[in-house]
């Protein structure tokens, strides 16, 4: 059983529980809101502000323009709100929760998560990386967002005119980076390699190179594996556990069952209804127009990206050919979408990953080309932790999308 709060008698006592017993990091826009809402299906779990899901409170809200330096919050009051949230339950057969997406992005986070609760465990939700970028991109192009100030600074770009803006200067920033390494990189976490992080291992150039993309939550936060490679450095491979948001919207009993077995959670009585059907979700949190957690969509209910984003937001005509490309929460969209893209993929790289290079006929076609060439090698870092063992396999349909083919065994 978890340690109980040390009321401050003399006695020996259980340890102190200091901080989250375990957090769900990211990635944003992954489908985090939908995952939290199950979770809290079992009464095990609170999150540690007890009444919502984020707390952000190590990393802010991912905006650029964030002035506190986060990782140097005060820490007494987050381990108030955990103990509160202990304290509300009233009882010590509970295991809190931080519900942050933000948090995988934030460089500095793990080491601070690490000092709180080294035994913290870590849940990781990730999404197609163009899909997620996609994802994001349309929610702060949303009337709800206007205040934001990711919303003022995307406020004159399409999605197209977005990616041609930013895409040139992010390969820049990687490249410059990777001039600062001072040891050859190969996969994180390669065989016989410790995965490094940042105070854990990286050098000058891999710090710089994490920068290049936590600093843009757009396009750089849909790139996974050096900032998981950073939490492994803090917490071990053990300590953590890699979903995919097509298994979560495929199977989300399997899903709530897979969590609660590695967090060493009772398994939630659900009603017998909800158990045969294998879909104790219910349906999708925070979808495209619906930024709401009161907001359930059910997947038929979930329109299609053409008339979700619309070629106002897009920057043009989103063919069915470029829709079964880039939308991943349609049913039949993602099988749709290997057709076509190993080939739009091979053209973008082919020319450097510009967006006129690909084979697509449509702007929008050719900007999630180049974005899948960039982040193809990505994908295949993620593909090489799944064959080391480390993490899940990522779902099959992401090797064809992004035009990566099945490695042979040696010999």
């Amino acid at each position: 059983m978890p340690g109980a709060l040390n009321n401050g008698s003399t006695a020996e006592k259980p340890a102190v529980r200091a901080g989250p017993d375990f957090a769900l990091v990211g990635a944003q826009r992954a489908g985090t809101s939908s995952l939290y809402q199950l979770i809290m299906k079992n009464t095990y779990f609170a999150p540690v502000t007890f009444r919502h899901k984020e707390t952000y409170y190590f990393s802010g809200t991912g905006s650029r323009w964030d002035a506190d330096n986060w990782c140097d919050h005060e820490v007494e009051p987050y381990l108030q709100m955990t103990a509160a949230a202990r304290r509300l339950r009233n009882t010590t057969n509970l295991l809190v929760g931080d519900f942050s997406p933000t948090h995988l992005h934030c460089i500095c986070c793990a080491a601070s998560f690490r000092m709180i609760n080294p035994h913290m465990k870590v849940l990781a939700l990730l999404r197609d990386p163009v899909s997620r970028a996609i994802s994001r991109f349309t929610e702060l192009k949303r009337p709800h967002t206007e205040r934001w100030s990711a919303h003022i600074e995307l406020k004159n770009y399409t999605f197209v005119s977005y990616v041609e803006a930013e895409l040139p200067p992010l390969r820049t920033c990687v490249a410059t980076a990777r001039r600062f390494q001072g040891r050859a990189v190969g996969p994180p976490g390669g065989v016989g390699v410790a995965p490094r992080g940042w105070g854990a291992g990286w050098d000058m150039g891999q710090w710089m190179e994490a920068q290049c993309y936590a600093r843009n939550n757009v396009l750089g936060w849909s790139v996974y594996a050096p900032l998981l490679e950073n939490y492994a450095a803090h917490f071990g491979w053990r300590q953590m556990k890699v979903l995919y948001t097509p298994d979560l919207l495929a199977s989300p009993l399997a899903t709530l069952r897979a969590v609660e077995d590695f967090l060493g959670a009772p398994r939630a009585k659900l009603p017998a209804a909800v158990t045969a059907a294998g879909d104790p979700l219910g349906g999708f949190f925070h979808t495209r127009e619906c930024y709401h957690n009161t907001c359930l969509k059910k997947r038929h209910e979930v329109r299609p990206l053409t008339a979700a984003m619309g070629t106002d937001v897009a920057g043009g005509a989103i063919t069915p050919e470029d829709a079964a490309a880039a939308d991943d929460l349609v049913p039949g969209a993602a099988t749709a979408a290997g057709a076509g893209a190993a080939g739009a993929v091979a053209a973008a790289a082919g020319g450097g990953g510009s967006s006129s290079s690909s084979s697509s006929s449509t702007p929008f076609g050719r900007a999630v080309a180049a974005l899948r060439a960039f982040y193809a090698p990505h994908v295949q870092q993620l593909l090489d932790l799944a064959d080391q063992g480390v993490i899940a396999q990522p779902p099959a349909a992401w090797r064809a999308a992004y035009g990566l083919a099945q490695r042979q065994p040696a010999g």
